[in-house]
């Protein structure tokens, strides 16, 4: 049994960018700097959503009217 196969990665990746991100805003890193890497996420999420099949162009028509992002 290996704990580095069974434990998904991207898990603890979000964990050290949610880390970054709020000691860097807390030290005076202005918050508009990761702007760019908001929107990357958002693009990315949607990338892997629409890999496993769990949205439609229904859906993403729905969150943006819905301004959900």
């Amino acid at each position: 049994f290996s704990l580095k196969r069974a434990f998904p990665m991207f898990i603890l990746y979000f964990i050290l960018a949610a880390i970054f991100t709020t000691v860097c805003v807390n030290l005076g890193v202005d918050s508009s700097v990761f702007a760019p890497l908001k929107e990357l996420s958002k693009f990315l999420i949607i990338m892997a959503m629409a890999a496993i099949g769990g949205i439609t162009i229904v859906s993403l028509i729905m969150q943006h009217v819905m301004h959900i992002w």
